[in-house]
């Protein structure tokens, strides 16, 4: 039997909240065994429990679920999981996957459409369900941007090194825009993508002295929600590129395609502009170019 999650005093209904007239069907309320829920952790009237994860997420079906434990309701909407801002490393392992999401009363969202979900924990059993406790847009995802500033960015930074297939400075010298595949019509949350050459000045970490001259960067450059914190290139940019790290599968449908030799760069860890790529180099050059 699949080892489930569900929070004290929930049921596992979202559309029936306040109730507990289905209760004879065993994984619809409380325990997978068909037990009675724990009881409610008491606390101050006003508290509100602050999420377990923020992410970005695409609509994929209304009114749906994903997982067996949760029958479809009409506040129940299956989301994939397009970037993880915030969250334990359980929710990382859902990136680029569908998970089931119960909206907050009174919300509604469509398919297709791009949010910024804060989320509680809820059921970890064929699948993964979360309680959304805020929906929001580009706004929404600022606020919490700025509300993960605790998190190093040197220690995201590094994490990226370590998997990354070239690690190089270097400034762009051109800028050009990469034509649809097959003439498909732009979509509201296409990337945009656009292609980066960049002149390298030198190649840090493993195998640093063999590199490249030039390098291709292929980037998105839509400001839309989904590609908001992705790294944006103009001629001139100079900094510190992190390679061929595997991004998301979420991040790359448009780009399945990708030239040999061309990298695409869409974490906002895969580029360090130069005013503040010194620490990273300094970092770097002391563990002695080691990834």
């Amino acid at each position: 039997m699949p080892t489930r999650k569900i929070l004290p005093g929930d049921s596992a209904e979202p559309g029936k909240r306040a109730s507990r007239t289905r209760s004879s069907s065993g994984k619809r309320d409380g325990t997978a065994d068909g037990g009675p829920p724990p009881p409610a952790v008491k606390g101050p009237p006003d508290a509100e429990p602050g999420p377990d994860v923020v992410f970005i997420g695409t609509v994929l079906q209304t009114a749906s679920s994903s997982v067996a434990e949760v029958e479809p309701a009409a506040d129940t909407v299956v989301v994939r999981v397009d970037q993880v801002v915030s969250g334990a490393p359980a929710f990382h392992d859902h990136l680029g996957e569908p998970i089931t999401v119960a909206l907050p009363e009174g919300v509604e969202v469509a398919e297709g459409d791009v949010h910024v979900f804060g989320a509680i924990a809820w059921i970890f059993g064929t699948g993964l369900a979360v309680r959304a406790t805020s929906v929001g847009d580009a706004a929404a995802l600022a606020a919490a941007l700025d509300a993960d500033d605790h998190r190093s960015v040197d220690a995201r930074t590094q994490a990226r090194i370590a998997n990354a297939e070239l690690v190089i400075s270097g400034i762009v010298r051109q800028v050009s825009h990469v034509p649809n595949a097959d003439g498909r019509p732009i979509s509201e949350h296409d990337p945009l993508w656009q292609d980066a050459v960049v002149d390298v000045h030198g190649q840090l970490g493993h195998g640093a002295g063999d590199a490249p001259e030039k390098v291709i960067v292929r980037f998105a450059s839509s400001r839309d929600i989904r590609w908001y914190q992705s790294p944006k290139f103009s001629v001139g940019d100079r900094g510190v590129f992190i390679l061929g790290v595997p991004p998301a599968a979420a991040l790359t449908d448009a780009a399945v395609d990708l030239p040999d030799g061309v990298y695409l760069v869409v974490d906002p860890d895969d580029f360090r502009p130069a005013e503040d790529a010194q620490t990273l180099l300094a970092e770097i050059d002391e563990r002695g170019g080691e990834q």
